[in-house]
């Protein structure tokens, strides 16, 4: 476990980050970074053993004038059209000149037997009438295939909205106790209306003088890098990060102790979402330890009386989680969006917008970058149209094409990991093709 302290420095931002060393660190660049074995995952080996295309038939088997095994049962067939035709064992024929000999024409021309000049065998001929009769065969099938196609190929109609089930998964997941079911609409119908309770200001301009959104950035970012190595939920980071956002935006403080409204927050959350707390000499530990044990308790107090003593905060992650699993999004959809709401963490213009359109911007933005759009079902559990979802991934859109600040990148590299799926590496869209 790696360390990290922000120290005052005479650089305009203000702040900077130095970290301890261990065997699980390695600096690069002047920034410790913590080492995670990489996951490796083996995948199924199957064998695919197509089966040999078969070999189409023609209506009168396979006929060339190469292959004589191909002729001989045709002697059969000379018979049968005997009656048909005028020509006998003995009959000579000519075939002008002045007509292509390939076409359907010259073959099915009638012939004058008064005209003879060297006497022709029958077997070529009854290979050119067969030719000729599969032509006809295959020139009539046609017709009857279209008319049969509009009757089999019919496409189902579109279900119209009145008739999709929007409780679906509840249903579906109604005798398992986690999942809550039951409860689960009337718990985020209760959360979107606490959202204006805990809205945050824009306290950068009204309230903090010492800190700026800088020093916010890489607080939030070093907040990540804790959360990952102490392998913490992500509604954890979360809910710390909103305890930072409403503290800052009611007290003010000093840069030096920034670093400790952190960490006691992220202590706070730990208690409230983590199911084993890790230790408090941890979270001095990752400090450096810089503060005592007294200090971490003093502004774990701080920040409760802060906030109300009400930690139930509507919280943007819970909100996507939901808006993910009712629709049926992919995992790789989901873990997209994710990323770009992660991001957001580090950008001080989007701690004082609603978490549940937040959660609905990235969604649709991530829904976007994957060729899929925005629907019914998503409309009906967020509460957000298209249009209103659409206007915020324009936003965050342009946050992913030129952020304002980026410190160590460690949340781009969490989620170049084949762990998170390497959706880091999906390709950015531009602003045109955002509205197109």
């Amino acid at each position: 476990m790696a360390t990290r302290r922000m120290t005052r420095t005479s650089s305009n931002a203000g702040l900077s980050l130095r970290s301890g060393r261990n065997q699980n660190t390695t600096k690069v660049c002047g920034v410790t970074k913590f080492i995670n074995p990489p996951v490796k995952r083996t995948r199924s080996k199957t064998d695919i053993n197509p089966e040999p295309q078969q070999k189409r038939r023609a209506v009168f088997g396979d006929i060339t004038n190469k292959n004589k095994e191909a002729t001989k049962p045709l002697k059969k067939l000379s018979k049968e059209t005997k009656p048909t035709s005028t020509l006998t064992k003995n009959a000579k024929v000519t075939r002008s000149t002045s007509k292509p000999k390939t076409t359907a024409s010259a073959v099915c021309a009638p012939v004058s037997t008064n005209t003879v000049s060297a006497p022709v065998q029958d077997e070529p001929l009854i290979i050119e009438l067969t030719q000729a009769l599969d032509l006809t065969e295959k020139n009539k099938s046609p017709p009857k295939e279209k008319a049969e196609k509009p009757t089999e190929n019919l496409e189902p109609e579109k279900k119209p909205e009145e008739d999709i089930d929007f409780d679906a998964f509840d249903k579906e997941h109604a005798d398992q106790p986690f999942w809550e079911a039951e409860y689960a609409k009337d718990i985020f119908k209760y959360y979107k209306e606490q959202e204006p309770r805990f809205d945050v200001p824009d306290y950068m301009s009204n309230v903090q003088t010492d800190v700026t959104p800088e020093m916010r950035a890489i607080l939030m970012d070093w907040l990540v890098e804790v959360q990952t190595n102490f392998e913490l939920h992500h509604e954890t980071l979360y809910l710390a990060a909103k305890l930072v956002d409403i503290y800052l935006s009611k007290i003010r403080i000093r840069r030096t102790i920034l670093q400790l409204v952190g960490t006691a927050a992220l202590f706070i959350a730990c208690k409230y979402d983590e199911r084993i707390l890790p230790p408090c000499e941890d979270f001095l530990y990752v400090c450096d330890n810089a503060y005592s044990m007294e200090k971490l308790f003093d502004m774990e107090r701080k920040l409760f009386v802060a906030v109300g003593f009400h930690l139930g905060i509507p919280l943007s992650y819970r909100f996507l989680r939901r808006y993910c699993k009712v629709a049926g999004i992919s995992t790789k959809t989901m873990t997209l969006a994710r990323y770009i709401l992660e991001l957001t963490l580090l950008e001080y213009p989007f701690c004082y917008q609603r978490e549940s359109l937040k959660a609905a911007g990235c969604l649709w933005l991530a829904l976007k970058m994957e060729n899929m759009e925005w629907n019914a079902m998503l409309t009906h559990h967020s509460g957000y149209t298209n249009e209103e979802a659409k206007e915020m991934a324009k936003k965050l859109n342009q946050m992913l094409l030129t952020p304002h600040f980026n410190p160590a990148n460690e949340i781009y590299n969490k989620y170049s990991h084949e762990v998170f799926l390497s959706v880091a590496h999906i390709p950015k869209l531009s602003m045109d093709q955002l509205e197109g």
